[in-house]
Parts: structure tokens; sequence; C-alpha cells
């Protein structure tokens, strides 16, 4: 399990690797959504969930998008993030 600012590291090395999106899964919150808040805002990826909701709200969690498309070697592709319950 990752130490209270940690996540920096990770998604540093995310970055440099070129990641094109992050899906967003239950074991991501086990440090809380400040964690996953905290990784989004300093990834240069998407984080994907098309099924996150604010509790409060009932909106769409606003560090997650549902869905992005990348293209590949000329190949436009979707992809979306869902996560269990």
């Amino acid at each position: 399990m990752l130490k209270i600012g940690e996540e920096s590291k990770i998604v540093r090395w995310m970055n440099k690797v070129s990641f094109s999106g992050m899906g967003i899964g239950a074991l991501d919150f086990e440090r809380g959504a400040s964690f996953i808040e905290s990784f989004s805002e300093n990834s240069d990826f998407p984080l994907l969930c098309i099924n996150l909701f604010d509790e409060e709200t009932g909106k769409r969690a606003e560090f997650a998008q549902p869905s992005a498309s990348i293209e590949i070697d000329g190949f436009k592709i979707g992809v979306i993030g869902a996560i269990a319950t």
C-alpha cells in the first residue's frame, strides 16, 4: 500500500512513460477520494470511470472522465472506464 504523498512518485512515472489513461478501480479508493483527486490533478492523462458519482450532488465525479479517445498508429480507439460496485 502506498504511503501518503507517494502518489506523486507514481504519477510522475506514469506521466514520463506517457500513459494514455487509467481506469479507476475500487482499490484506488483505499486512501479515500482525496487521494484519487490529487492523483488526477497531477496526471497528464485522464482518469476514467463512467459510473462514479458524487454521493452528495449525484453528479459525475469531476476528477474522472467517462471515456477517452486515443490514437495509436493511426487507429482511433475508444476507452471506457467502469468500476464494479
